[in-house]
């Protein structure tokens, strides 16, 4: 694995489109873990806080938000109540300065593309629907970060350091609709835990 200089998320914001791209890629080849490459498998669940069941989450190709595109993105609508939460107990993290750092982004999606090969188009988006959503990361069941957005472009996030315990981190990522859900696609894309120089 190679070391990976992380910035901070304020360094993040001051760069390019073109810079934050090749950024994220250099975390993508760093990284240690995938939570993309993890979804639906023995170690993840999903589920609501609320009454309801989560609205949906899983896989989609080609997100996109303000004219920038995921090559792939967890989708993850929060339901009428409470939050949607993906909960990773990612294991089998060896690291010899035992701390890694959680890098990514997260936005709302204008549209995307199914696995089977559909279009995911918002059939009821209207340009002043509430679309805001809380986008939330708990580490090991406490809340570390929330970030709370209403419009369509991608935002980075990096979080950390963390400190698994025995190679292991729990990580939750949380989405919620703070009232109206129509057209709240939340989704995260290249997330990453990765070992810092």
């Amino acid at each position: 694995m190679s070391d990976f200089e992380c910035r901070r998320e304020s360094e993040l914001d001051n760069l390019d489109d073109e810079a934050l791209l090749e950024y994220i890629d250099a975390a993508r080849e760093a990284g240690e873990y995938d939570f993309i490459e993890h979804l639906n498998n023995d170690t993840t669940r999903c589920y609501s806080t609320g009454h309801a069941e989560p609205w949906s989450v899983r896989k989609v190709r080609n997100a996109l938000s303000d004219g920038c595109v995921a090559a792939e993105a967890i989708f993850e609508h929060p339901p009428y109540h409470g939050d949607t939460v993906i909960e990773y107990a990612a294991t089998g993290i060896e690291t010899d300065r035992s701390e890694v750092w959680l890098e990514g982004r997260y936005a709302i999606l204008e549209r995307f593309d199914e696995y089977d090969g559909q279009l995911g188009e918002p059939t009821h988006f209207q340009p002043n629907t509430d679309n805001r959503v809380r986008f939330e990361v708990h580490t090991d069941g406490e809340a570390v970060w929330d970030h709370e957005i209403d419009d369509f472009r991608w935002f980075p996030v990096q979080l950390g350091p963390f400190h698994p315990r025995g190679g292991r981190l729990t990580v939750e990522f949380r989405t919620n609709a703070l009232g109206e859900t129509s057209c709240n696609w939340a989704a995260w894309a290249d997330l990453k835990l990765v070992e810092c120089i």
